[in-house]
């Protein structure tokens, strides 16, 4: 069962003197003590595990009354104002896959450090707030909330069956498929998106919308208030929550963010409406609009991530724009494109060799000629300014650069080569090395 909070309650004081109520880890208290074991010692070491043949096994939900649980936290929030019980109770949403449930617990701990710095539980001794960074910290844990996140259905497929980002994740090579599952289709992934109700897929943006706005928060405050001992590091599960958005964000819709609007005094929150609008991937139209993308994306990977290998991969794929299916095997399979040829008709049909194809009078130039380059002037003009600031807005438009030619130019290369760009961005160098320095590759 979801949970169904209303944050404001939780930001109210419980009392004129305590307003966040007793520390009851301090105080000793029995029941906080108990119920925070028990909840613990059901929560699992590890999100994926592998039977007895080998298949990667998903996380049994059955195995915790996740109803009971949260109530049994809701109960000592009652009494107290504590990050180490509403961390758990986010843990549990997160690994019930309860979007909603986990956005409100956020937009409370985003609201509690923000009004009620010093009182709020675990509080600092001596200006040390290692206890509750630690608290904190874990809302970014692996098995219990980033994991269970890439799992989440975002909608469903006649085709495909659930869709989640995992199931894009494998798609663009980034993690295994679990077991023998089929690897999904990048462009089977990308229609049935373009099938999906966007009605249905409104109020999951609102909650990654106003997750990503209050994880912003949590880690702001608490590196302003808190400095180096109070400061927490959720870059990986923010990263994960924009790269959603921007999965999902295909929308020209403006949406509303309740909670965030409710703490609208923190810029992070605020900014989260105007990040849940069409994003920039949407603009693109054309294939001009398609190369001032790239360009934008190019231009943050040499001044900010040079040794990314997606940098590389970006500025192959400029290489490939506007080029024909000769220039492209050539470009891409120097070696073996002399080996390739069109048959034409069954049986004994006509093959044109490669050099056939080769020699065939490319007509581009003449009409190029004759058009004076007007047109593509005035493309290039009209095309719209694109900006990446951010990896995660370099991935979304890498992201919608491809999907534009999956649509427009299904024969293009160029989605391939930028899925794995985005694929490979969040990757660190020992990743990169085994997917790059692979035993007994042939080419």
């Amino acid at each position: 069962m979801a949970l169904d909070l209303d944050p404001s309650k939780f930001l109210e004081p419980l009392s004129a003197d305590l307003p966040c109520g007793q520390d009851l880890d301090d105080a000793g208290d029995d029941d906080y003590f108990n119920v925070l074991a028990r909840v613990e010692s059901q929560l699992p070491v590890s999100f994926l595990t592998r039977d007895e043949y080998g298949k990667l096994v998903l996380f049994d939900h059955s195995k915790i009354n996740f109803e009971l649980e949260s109530d049994l936290l809701l109960s000592l929030l009652e009494r107290t104002r504590d990050l180490r019980v509403l961390a758990l109770l986010a843990r549990l949403a997160a690994l019930n896959r309860d979007l909603r449930g986990l956005r409100q617990i956020l937009v409370t701990v985003a609201g509690l450090l923000e009004a009620q710095w010093e009182a709020v539980h675990p509080r600092g001794q001596a200006g040390d707030f290692g206890q509750r960074a630690d608290a904190l910290q874990s809302l970014a844990d692996a098995p219990t909330v980033i994991l269970p996140l890439q799992h989440l259905t975002l909608f469903a497929s006649r085709r495909l069956g659930q869709v989640s980002f995992r199931m894009l994740m494998v798609a663009d090579g980034e993690v295994p498929p679990a077991g023998d599952d089929p690897v999904p289709d990048r462009a089977a992934i990308a229609r049935a998106q373009d099938d999906a109700d966007p009605e249905e897929l409104k109020p999951l943006r609102v909650d990654l919308a106003t997750i990503a706005g209050s994880l912003e928060k949590i880690a702001a405050v608490s590196t302003a208030r808190g400095g180096s001992r109070g400061a927490v590091d959720l870059r990986r599960l923010i990263e994960l929550v924009g790269q959603m958005r921007a999965f999902l964000d295909r929308s020209d819709a403006i949406l509303a963010v309740p909670e965030a609007a409710a703490l609208e005094s923190s810029p992070p929150a605020q900014d989260a409406p105007a990040a849940a609008r069409g994003t920039a991937a949407d603009r693109i139209a054309s294939s001009a609009d398609a190369a001032a993308a790239l360009v934008a994306v190019s231009v943050y990977l040499r001044h900010h991530e040079p040794s990314s290998p997606a940098e590389v991969l970006v500025r192959q794929a400029q290489t490939l724009l506007g080029k024909s299916f000769v220039d492209v095997m050539q470009i891409l399979m120097p070696n073996h494109a002399s080996e390739a040829g069109i048959v034409i008709g069954a049986g004994r049909g006509l093959r044109l060799s490669f050099d056939q194809l080769l020699a065939v009078p490319d007509a581009r130039a003449a009409g190029e000629a004759q058009e004076g380059g007007a047109e593509e002037s005035g493309a290039r003009a009209e095309a719209p300014a694109f900006k990446a600031e951010t990896r995660a807005e370099a991935i979304a438009l890498l992201r919608g650069v491809g999907a534009h030619f999956r649509r427009a130019e299904p024969a293009s290369p160029i989605p391939l080569l930028l899925d794995k760009a985005a694929g490979l961005a969040d990757r660190d160098f020992l990743a990169i090395l085994k997917e790059v320095l692979v035993e007994g590759r042939s080419d």
